[in-house]
């Protein structure tokens, strides 16, 4: 369900859609939490998918090497960070959804301020994942529209911070969908 998703990430426009529910529905505080821990499962699967279409690049030469970072510091303000084969370095930050691609996606102010950083930051849809399978599309180099939502963000009275933003799919430019897949028989890190 899209606005349990987006509800249980924090997301106002989920939140809103299911206060507007009848009142003989309303959510108990084990949905949300099953909720949150589903959109964690996704997240970190996501990743999983990843890091084995990084592995294949790297095996095929199209990047240097990589480091997981968030799977050993879990307050990175990015999951990846990709060594090309020029020496350019590139944050991705995995964004996972076991829904549609046009789900909105979330990030952290800590995010965006990396985004503005002195490399390029790219974020990597995952979308439609299954325990199989699943899709991804790049948005390369987002510090332009990370700039923009820090400057307004800026703007908000003093002691007021925001933490948090909601940006829809189709606010950021992405590439085409590349299929993902688990590792095979003879694939290993």
């Amino acid at each position: 369900d899209a606005e349990l998703e987006d509800a249980a990430l924090g997301g106002v426009r989920g939140t809103t859609a299911l206060r507007r529910r009848p009142a003989n529905r309303s959510l108990s505080r084990e949905e949300i939490q099953r909720a949150r821990r589903i959109a964690e499962e996704v997240g970190r699967s996501g990743e999983e998918f990843v890091l084995q279409h990084l592995l294949r690049l790297r095996n095929s030469s199209a990047i240097l090497s990589f480091n997981w970072v968030a799977d050993t510091n879990a307050v990175a303000q990015y999951d990846f960070l990709i060594t090309m084969p020029d020496l350019t370095e590139i944050a991705v930050d995995v964004k996972s959804t076991n829904g549609e691609f046009d789900r909105p996606i979330h990030v952290s102010c800590a995010e965006l301020i990396e985004m503005t950083g002195r490399r390029r930051y790219d974020i990597y849809r995952v979308f439609e994942l299954s325990d199989t399978s699943g899709a991804l599309r790049i948005s390369e180099d987002v510090c332009p529209t990370a700039t923009l939502v820090l400057k307004t963000l800026n703007q908000l009275p003093s002691g007021v911070q925001a933490d948090s933003v909601s940006i829809a799919a189709e606010s950021l430019q992405f590439g085409p969908p590349i299929t993902l897949m688990p590792p095979g028989p003879e694939e290993t890190e």
